[in-house]
């Protein structure tokens, strides 16, 4: 029954608040009578009392529940205040089990339930039971027959005869029920009843074939306690470290991570030996509630192919996991290292909810849309120790002002980032969804550290002499031949939030018409013209159009709903030539470049002066370091959108960032130039494709950056082919 006592401090009025769904499924092993042995259909006898047990259990503040088990030889009687219901014992190897389920609803907040911790408390023996329990007024029960596909364990009993009444009622029922909408409200409340959710069914197997098979049966032994001779405060002392308290429990935070599972309870302890074992399975539905904060959670259980051997050699003592997401910077508990084995997995055992507000919730959102989600495993290591040098010193290790190099200092980082893995999150643009799956691990991708000061010389943009982390301890090549696996669920439940800032939009297209993009480009330079005249600034486009020698990319990002909808909208007057790549519902939570607003030309036009194809048919591109690194990085990315022809929208990191961009420009492109003024009386020269270039072709065989012939040498060409064709 449920019990709610009084408090004297104020309690908040939950009735007003949607309720939440809690499904509970106890599987309890039956101890005690002869040897059992199976009934077929039919009438059973009930026999006598073998074994008993009464289940405390509390979810919620205030929400205290007591169920009554009466086991007989064959069949089990579960009470719960005035109702009850039959189930059946069933064995597995050499061990009797029982499984029922019940159901409570009522109205939770997830702020206040991830901090409570549920407990259930079991009373074991037939004294703990009451007058009521025990009564039986029939002592026969029956077994009906299994229908098709129904489990034994988990099959029908009855203590009386199945009446018409309810047979035609089932008739109608079963054939109207598919028909339908199912509610989180249907079914039995404060009922027990056989285990009917198949979820909950094969959890039920899962876990008795688990503490059967892979777990010692607990017995307490005294003989070994009362043979040492110890003082009365050291015998309490070791009485209460050798025989912890039997607990089962489960924190709120674990529940709320495990919406849409059955999560099981964890137990601590030495059980009694009347008890028997004893699984606690729950489940949820409508949590949080739609008028509650929205949550997402992360659950980060096994990782396989851990190259253990590699990482004992570097001195780690420790793994753990970490993700960061809004505010929240979340990491798992540390796993100790020793004593394991080669190749064995390793269980974090972290679930982990988040709560959200209604405006974090729709910048998670927007952020999934252009990030994936990152999961670091990190190690905490021994550093080595520092070897003492000398100034003016022979040894190896001295430093002496007449050598040029000085020996690099060892690096003294105690968390160290051993690898990361980076899994696709745009199902989570939508609320309600859930990614789950076992993912590869990688090496860690390197970065430059940004300038605390603007980049303003040449060596800034190229970033030359920057720092770049993170500094490998684990090399890349043994965390690739580990092939390391993690086992990760993650998902974004609740009631659909609103955007509450302002949400942007972005157009990806690739080009090789002279026309279109030179039209296109008119009509964005137009509007941001009108937008500086009118002091809107914040509403300019921004982007780039790059000439890559036979291709223009073409990248456009503005506000949601603005005037890039006018740009989209000229596009499709050179449809199919101009086939952009956009979307009026994609969310962007901020601007790929907004460093162009403070520019004075919002949107950059840019033509390399060598075609892209032919940088990357050269061998250092790739090989060594021929380029800096902020305009080799732009190359490949540049080189990987054209290659995939933007069939999907790229992630933010896979295109060029600002620095890589501003690089990227000062290496290879020139300022692009208007065509050449040619006379009507001469033959018109092909067109190019390229933005800007001059009607005359100009061979720039043996040409290097520098020698790009200039506008005055193409317009002093043309007069003199005039003066010699009048002439």
């Amino acid at each position: 029954m449920n019990k709610n006592p009084q408090s004297k401090l104020g309690i908040v009025d939950l009735s007003k608040f949607g309720p939440s769904v809690f499904t509970l499924t106890f599987v309890l092993e039956v101890i005690g009578g002869d040897v059992w042995s199976d009934c077929g259909e039919g009438w059973v006898e009930l026999g006598s009392i073998i074994h008993g047990a009464k289940l405390t259990y509390q979810l919620y503040h205030g929400q205290i529940f007591e169920v009554e088990v009466v086991v007989y030889p064959h069949a089990a009687k579960i009470v719960y205040g005035n109702n009850y219901d039959w189930v059946r014992t069933w064995q597995f190897l050499e061990r009797r089990f029982l499984t029922f389920t019940i159901r409570h609803a009522f109205p939770v907040r997830v702020t206040e339930f991830q901090k409570f911790v549920a407990t259930v408390t079991p009373h074991p023996g037939i004294s703990a039971l009451s007058s009521n329990a025990k009564t039986e007024k029939t002592p026969y029960v029956y077994f009906p027959p299994l229908q098709f596909g129904e489990r034994r364990q988990f099959a029908r009993v009855f203590d009386s005869e199945y009446p018409l009444k309810r047979y035609i009622w089932d008739l109608i029922w079963y054939r109207v029920v598919n028909y339908i909408p199912t509610s989180y409200m249907d079914g039995l409340f404060d009922t027990p009843y056989p285990v009917y959710d198949i979820r909950h069914q094969d959890a039920v197997l899962y876990h008795v074939h688990d503490a059967v098979l892979n777990r010692s049966v607990l017995v307490q032994s005294e003989s070994n306690i009362n043979k040492r001779r110890q003082s009365k405060t050291d015998k309490k002392k070791f009485a209460e470290e050798s025989n912890p308290k039997f607990d089962v429990q489960l924190s709120g935070d674990w529940i709320l991570a495990g919406v849409g599972r059955v999560t099981p309870f964890v137990t601590t302890g030495l059980r009694l030996p009347e008890l028997g074992e004893l699984i606690t399975l729950i489940s949820t539905s409508n949590l949080p509630s739609y008028d509650d904060f929205p949550i997402f959670f992360a659950n980060i259980t096994n990782l396989s192919d851990l190259p253990l051997d590699h990482l004992v050699k570097n001195n780690f003592t420790h793994v753990y996991t970490r993700w960061t997401l809004s505010d929240e910077d979340w990491r798992s508990e540390q796993i100790s290292l020793e004593k394991r084995v080669s190749n064995s997995e390793v269980n974090f055992k972290d679930h982990h909810a988040l709560p959200l507000s209604s405006a974090a919730a729709s910048d998670v959102m927007a952020t999934f849309l252009e990030e994936p989600f990152c999961i670091e495993l990190r190690g905490i290591r021994i550093p080595p120790m520092a070897q003492k040098s000398k100034f003016f010193g022979y040894d190896k290790n001295d430093r002496d002002f007449a050598i040029g190099i000085t020996p690099p200092m060892p690096n003294q980082e105690v968390d160290i980032l051993i690898a990361q893995t980076k899994i696709d999150s745009r199902a989570l643009k939508k609320v309600n969804a859930v990614v789950k799956g076992e993912f590869s691990l990688f090496p860690p991708e390197t970065y430059i550290v940004p300038l605390e000061r603007e980049g303003i010389c040449t060596n800034d943009i190229n970033a030359i002499r920057a720092k770049v982390k993170p500094e490998f301890v684990i090399q890349p090549s043994k965390v690739l031949e580990a092939q390391m696996t993690l086992e990760v669920s993650f998902g974004l439940v609740g009631c659909k939030p609103h955007p509450t800032n302002l949400r942007y939009s972005r157009l990806y297209c690739l080009i090789s018409d002279h026309n279109a993009i030179m039209a296109i480009l008119r009509h964005i330079t137009e509007i941001n013209e009108l937008l500086l005249l009118s002091g809107h600034r914040l509403g300019l486009l921004t982007g780039f159009a790059l000439d890559t020698g036979d291709t223009v990319i073409l990248y456009v990002e503005g506000p949601k709903d603005g005037n890039i909808l006018r740009v989209w909208e000229r596009t499709e007057d050179f449809y199919p030539t101009v086939k952009p790549l956009f979307s009026t519902s994609s969310n962007y939570i901020g601007r790929l470049y907004p460093e162009l607003l403070l520019g004075a030309m919002p949107f950059n036009i840019l033509k390399m002066f060598v075609p892209l194809s032919v940088l990357l048919g050269l061998p250092p591109i790739y090989a060594r370091p021929a380029l800096p690194l902020p305009a080799r990085a732009a190359v490949l990315k540049i080189g990987r959108l054209i290659s995939v022809k933007f069939s999907t929208i790229p992630y933010r990191r896979v295109m060029p960032s600002a620095m890589e961009l501003k690089s990227f420009k000062l290496e290879f492109c020139v300022a692009p130039r208007p065509p050449a003024i040619i006379a009507t009386k001469l033959p018109l020269a092909k067109t190019s494709n390229v933005i800007g270039s001059p009607q005359k072709t100009v061979s720039t065989k043996g040409h290097t950056k520098n020698d790009v012939p200039s506008e005055q040498s193409v317009s002093w060409s043309v007069e003199k082919t005039k003066q010699e064709s009048l002439s």
